[in-house]
């Protein structure tokens, strides 16, 4: 019985493994011309789905087999903006479309434009960009 048992979890795993689907596509970074090292993290979001990750060449381009299901996907790159998508089906073979990351930005910077404000612009380790007229 217990022979019976490990037989048959190794036969479904293995169908699970046939069943793997690829999924590609080009991930770069802004203002560069090697977009290697860029990880794309992708989390599981259904019960079928595994976790996994790739790399990005220098060309940007990335490939990976996945076991079918819902995934959230992170693009991540040091000093540089994560981008995501979220709910990704990847139940069948996918490219998706392409990610460009951005660098961070911080500090401020202040002037005055055309004679009539003075602008202060605030720029934060966030995801945008704060204008503040003073």
């Amino acid at each position: 019985m217990k022979k019976l048992i490990i037989s048959l979890l190794v036969i479904i795993n293995l169908t699970i493994l046939c069943n793997a689907v690829m999924v590609d596509g080009f991930a770069y970074l802004g203002g560069q011309s090697n977009h290697g090292g860029i990880e794309v993290f992708f989390e599981a979001d259904s019960p079928s789905a595994v976790t996994d990750s790739v790399f990005t060449d220098e060309v940007g381009y990335y490939d990976i087999d996945l076991i079918p299901g819902f995934y959230d996907i992170y693009f991540s790159f040091e000093n540089y903006l994560t981008e995501e998508i979220l709910d990704q089906n990847c139940f069948g073979s996918v490219s998706l479309d392409t990610v460009i990351l951005y660098r961070e930005l911080n500090g401020t910077i202040s002037g005055i434009i055309d004679g009539h404000f003075i602008v202060t612009v605030y720029v934060v380790k966030v995801f945008r960009t704060v204008l503040l007229f003073s």
